[in-house]
Formats: structure tokens, C-alpha cells, sequence
């Protein structure tokens, strides 16, 4: 939504910067689950044989765990929000222009 209405970035730009986009996808976790396991924040329930950061820490919970949901989460609602004030703002222009997508068509 971002960057196809906010930055009018078309379907081959998207496409043609997907590598990087992946990278940093796959990139974070990967970093985030090196760094738990160096440290040793993983822990382990006896009883239902899950593993999981933070059972028995609750600084490695609100550090490895709640605090990135919440980072990832204003992120994320930021990114849509500004998609739709994007669309709101195409929607008007239309509206005002009528049938004229000459200033919208960019590649």
C-alpha cells in the first residue's frame, strides 16, 4: 500500500527491489534468533515440552519478545496508515480532475 500509493511506485519497481525487501524480511529474524540463542534466553516448560523466550525471564520476555511485537506493530500500522492517506489523497484528486490520470500514471 505504502509504495504503491504513497511513494506511486509501480508493479515493476516493487518488483525489481523484491530481493532487498526479502532480505530485510528473512534478515531481522534471523538476527533476532541468533541473539536469543548466543545468549541463552530460550526456556523451557517441562510439563507441555515448548520452548519459548522469556518462561522463566521476564526482562528476555519484554526484551526479545514484547518489545519488538510493539516496534513491528507502530511500524506496520504507520506504513498503513500512510497508504490510506495516500489512496485518500488519489481519491480526491480524481474526483476533482475527473478523467485525467496523466499526473498519477508514473512509472
Amino acid at each position: 500500500w505504502f509504495l504503491a500509493a504513497g511513494m506511486k511506485w509501480g508493479h515493476e519497481a516493487i518488483e525489481a527491489n523484491s530481493q532487498y525487501f526479502h532480505l530485510a524480511a528473512w534478515a531481522v529474524p534471523a538476527i533476532k534468533t541468533i541473539t536469543i540463542l548466543a545468549l541463552g534466553q530460550v526456556d523451557g516448560d517441562v510439563l507441555s515440552g515448548v520452548c519459548f523466550v522469556g518462561l522463566n525471564n521476564v526482562d528476555a520476555l519484554r526484551g526479545f519478545v514484547l518489545a519488538p511485537l510493539f516496534v513491528y506493530l507502530f511500524i506496520g500500522t504507520s506504513f498503513l496508515l500512510a497508504g490510506f492517506v495516500s489512496l485518500f489523497r488519489i481519491r480526491t484528486i480524481m474526483k476533482h480532475d475527473g478523467t485525467k490520470t496523466e499526473k498519477l500514471e508514473k512509472l
